[in-house]
């Protein structure tokens, strides 16, 4: 949990200085997921291609829902 000074520390940063705190959260999450992803496996990749019943079935869904953005 962050702490309260964080939080308000953070709230008194600049734009730019929140952008390159965001980066480096980022940089730092990326950097502990090194390594969960093993050579040795083999990773399915989902694509849309060969599944355009579910496409067709997701368009129909969309044009029959209600546009809620006015």
């Amino acid at each position: 949990m962050l702490s309260d000074n964080l939080v308000q520390e953070s709230r008194r940063l600049s734009h730019a200085e929140k952008l390159s705190a965001m980066q480096l959260l980022v940089h730092e999450l990326a950097s502990e997921e090194v390594g969960l992803l093993r050579e040795d496996i083999e990773y399915p990749i989902i694509t849309p291609f060969g599944n355009e019943q579910a496409a067709k079935t997701l368009l129909e869904y969309l044009e029959e829902k209600p546009n809620r953005n006015g």
